[in-house]
C-alpha cells in the first residue's frame, strides 16, 4: 500500500512539471508561395503543411480564413473599418514569411498587404484548430511585418517601418453562430464573446516571437490585425502552444514530454519496486 502511494505520488509530482509547448513552422522553406490560394491548411507537428493531412505528423492544426464586412477605402483617405457583422470566408496561402490572407476586396496579387494578413479597411482573421480543448498559446511568431502606408493601400518597406500589431483570442466553441456574430462593439472596444483576450509581449516594430502571458487555455485561436488599427499587415510564421489537463493529484497535466515520458515511468517503476523490496526486507 505504501509502495503504491509512493509511486502514485511521485507520479503526480513528475506529471506536474511544466510543459515543453509544441511549435508549428507555418512558413514556406523555399520562398515564394507553396501552396496555393485555398480555403485549409494543415499544419503538423513534423512534416509541414499542406492542402490535406498526408504526410503531416504529430499534433495537427487545422487553419482557415475570414474577414469581416466592409470596404477598401480609395488612395489618400482613411479606410472604414467594420468589425461588426457577419464573418465572410476567405482564402489563404502560405508564402515566404509565413501564412497569409487574400479576402473579396482584396484579391491575392504582388503588393502586400493582398498577400499577407492585414486591416486595412476591413480585417482578415486567422481561425487556428487545435483539434482539442484546453491549448495553452505561449507565442505567435511574425515572419513578415509591414506598416501600411496611411496614403494608399500598399506597404511603405518590405519590413515593418513602425510597430505592426495584431490581437487574439482563445475560446473553444467555434462554429456558424461565431462566424455570424462575430466581433462586438468597434475598434479597441471590440471583444469576440466566447473568447478570452490573449496578451502579447511589446511590439518594438518588425518580424520575431512575441510570448504571450495570460493562462487563458481553448481550441480556437483566432488572430487578426489590431482592430484599434489600420495600417498592419503580417504573416504567421510560428504558434507554440502547450496542452494541459489533470494529473493523479489534480494539478495540471502537460503534454508528456516526447522521448522522456517512457523513461520517467520506468525510472518511477524502478525506484518503487526497490522500496517495497526494502520495505519486505526490514519486516
Amino acid at each position: 500500500m505504501a509502495g503504491t502511494r509512493l509511486l502514485a505520488l511521485l507520479a503526480g509530482l513528475v506529471l506536474g512539471v511544466p510543459a515543453w509547448a509544441i511549435t508549428w513552422n507555418t512558413e514556406t522553406p523555399s520562398g515564394g508561395t507553396d501552396i496555393s490560394l485555398t480555403s485549409t491548411i494543415f499544419c503538423g507537428q513534423t512534416g509541414g503543411c499542406g492542402t490535406t493531412t498526408a504526410g503531416l505528423g504529430g499534433a495537427i492544426i487545422t487553419m482557415t480564413a475570414y474577414s469581416t464586412q466592409g470596404t477598401i477605402a480609395p488612395a489618400g483617405t482613411s479606410p472604414t473599418d467594420d468589425t461588426v457583422g457577419a464573418w465572410l470566408a476567405a482564402q489563404i496561402a502560405r508564402y515566404a514569411g509565413g501564412i497569409g490572407i487574400s479576402n473579396s476586396p482584396q484579391t491575392e496579387g504582388t503588393a502586400s498587404p493582398q498577400n499577407a494578413i492585414d486591416n486595412r479597411g476591413l480585417n482578415d482573421i486567422l481561425v487556428v484548430d487545435f483539434g482539442s480543448t484546453n491549448w495553452d498559446v505561449s507565442s505567435v511568431s511574425i515572419g513578415y511585418a509591414c506598416q501600411i502606408n496611411s496614403l494608399g493601400s500598399g506597404c511603405t518597406g518590405t519590413t515593418s517601418v513602425g510597430p505592426v500589431n495584431f490581437d487574439a483570442w482563445v475560446g473553444n466553441t467555434f462554429n456558424s453562430t461565431t462566424i455570424t456574430n462575430g466581433f462586438t462593439g468597434n475598434g479597441a472596444a471590440a471583444t469576440l464573446p466566447g473568447f478570452s483576450a490573449l496578451t502579447f509581449s511589446p511590439d518594438s516594430g518588425g518580424t520575431g516571437s512575441r510570448s504571450e502571458g495570460t493562462s487563458a487555455t481553448g481550441r480556437y485561436l483566432i488572430i487578426t490585425g489590431s482592430l484599434a488599427g489600420s495600417s498592419d499587415a503580417f504573416r504567421v510564421n510560428g504558434i507554440a502552444a502547450s496542452q494541459g489537463g489533470v494529473s493523479l493529484l489534480g494539478q495540471p497535466l502537460p503534454v508528456p514530454l516526447p522521448g522522456s515520458a517512457p523513461l520517467i515511468v520506468a525510472a518511477l517503476l524502478a525506484l518503487t519496486w526497490t522500496f517495497r523490496r526494502q520495505l519486505a526486507k526490514a519486516r
